[in-house]
């Protein structure tokens, strides 16, 4: 069995501040589903043929396009501290933002403080 704070340790180490509050809640009430998902993410955007940096931009693009501003903030948060520069994040949230048909902008300017 996993320990709670392992899987906690795991998520606010990659994450940091920009964890949200219900990850941390329900990986206190079932740290195996928590490790096993952390190890299947972990699996998908490790550095292969495409760079670690470039799927995280890519999972930015997609959750602006879902207008999903609360992950997205996580996943911009880690894609900047994982090398991505503020212009890279920009052209990502321009990707997203096309293909939302436009109303992507809103969960876009959710995150403008990271672009400076």
């Amino acid at each position: 069995m996993v320990e709670k704070s392992e899987t906690i340790d795991a998520m606010l180490s990659e994450v940091g501040a920009a964890l949200p509050e219900s990850h941390v809640a329900y990986a206190k009430r079932d740290p195996e589903l928590f490790a096993s998902y952390l190890a299947w993410r972990d699996t998908c955007l490790s550095d292969g043929a495409i760079s670690r940096t470039q799927k995280l931009l890519m999972v930015v693009a997609l959750l602006t396009a879902q207008k999903s501003a609360e992950a997205m903030r996580v996943y911009a948060s880690i894609a900047l501290s994982q090398g991505a520069s503020p212009a890279e994040l920009k052209e990502a949230l321009r990707v997203g933002v096309l293909f939302s048909g436009g109303s992507g902008i809103h969960a876009a300017a959710s995150i403008e403080d990271l672009l400076a």
